[in-house]
């Protein structure tokens, strides 16, 4: 009866030995890294914040707005809007690195205590603009031609750089917030919507077009000059007249050794294009290269669409 006793109190005691060691092990793990961590935590680096050195600090994301996007200590912005069409933003590079960029802005309104993402149908290129380390640049941005009609409100405009190469490269978001006040900074003067008129000057040869339908163009060309000209079904061009600037909407390369298609010096000639659909009413401008000699030259003329 003694030995089963001393046999059960043995038991407890082990049974409670254990339990307070993997208390202290747990105490351990949080010493180490934090509450609800690990010692190999705490050995990892912590993840830089996005932007690096200082950079931008994003707390969060709704959908594809960046949320609570702060200033940083790499990049200081600068807005003075003068009207929708005339927006100075002035870039100052805080870093120690070239800060490299794109045209593209992303515009941001400010709805009920939330920043929206205001859309933009226009098209962009990532060409390689550049702010040196301490310099400042600034860029005219034309809201109207990236989107359209806005309304009064608190804006902020946000350009996205980054700063190294490689697995290094680290993107830094520029920041900077502005109000439209009045209705009269909304307007745009009447180029937005009508070019100023006037042929496109050309010494070699005279374009007339005839549009058929909204989507057929008969093209007549007249020779101008007292030499062969010649060109082929490809190298020409579309421009399209959208908010203020002239875009190419439709553009194939000339070929010079195919060019197989001859208008004599003095000469007329007659061409049919099918763009496949109708065209959106505005104004265009539609350009054709071709071979006089060894030169290349250009002919081109205006016309409007979408109208009947």
């Amino acid at each position: 009866m003694k030995k089963s006793i001393v046999l059960r109190v043995a038991l407890l005691v082990l049974l409670i030995a254990c339990v307070g060691c993997g208390r202290i092990s747990d105490n351990v793990d949080e010493d180490a890294a934090g509450v609800g961590g690990t010692v190999d935590d705490a050995d990892s680096p912590a993840p830089s914040p996005v932007g690096g050195e200082g950079g931008v600090e994003k707390e969060g994301e709704k959908g594809n707005v960046k949320a609570n996007v702060k200033a940083n200590d790499n990049v200081k912005v600068d807005v003075a809007y003068r009207s929708i069409d005339n927006v100075e933003v002035t870039l100052t590079n805080l870093a120690k690195r070239t800060l490299e960029y794109g045209e593209r802005w992303e515009l941001q309104f400010l709805a009920d205590g939330e920043w929206t993402n205001v859309p933009s149908d226009a098209a962009t290129t990532d060409i390689g603009l550049a702010v040196g380390a301490g310099e400042s640049k600034t860029e005219t941005v034309d809201l109207y031609y990236f989107y359209g009609d806005l309304q009064l409100g608190r804006y902020r405009i946000i350009k996205e750089m980054s700063m190294g190469s490689g697995e290094g490269r680290v993107k830094v978001d520029a920041v900077g917030e502005f109000e439209i006040e009045s209705e009269e900074s909304l307007q745009v003067g009447p180029h937005y919507h009508e070019p100023e008129q006037g042929d496109v000057e050309n010494p070699y040869v005279e374009t007339d077009i005839a549009v058929e339908k909204g989507r057929w163009f008969n093209i007549t060309y007249t020779n101008l000059t007292e030499r062969e000209l010649k060109y082929d079904k490809d190298g020409w061009r579309l421009q399209f007249y959208n908010r203020g600037k002239w875009m190419e909407i439709y553009g194939s390369a000339f070929e010079p050794d195919s060019a197989a298609l001859v208008l004599d010096a003095g000469g007329t000639a007659t061409e049919t294009i099918d763009f496949g659909s109708e065209l959106q009413e505005g104004h265009y401008i539609f350009t054709r290269q071709m071979l006089m000699g060894s030169d290349v030259i250009e002919t081109s003329a205006r016309f409007e669409a979408g109208k009947p």
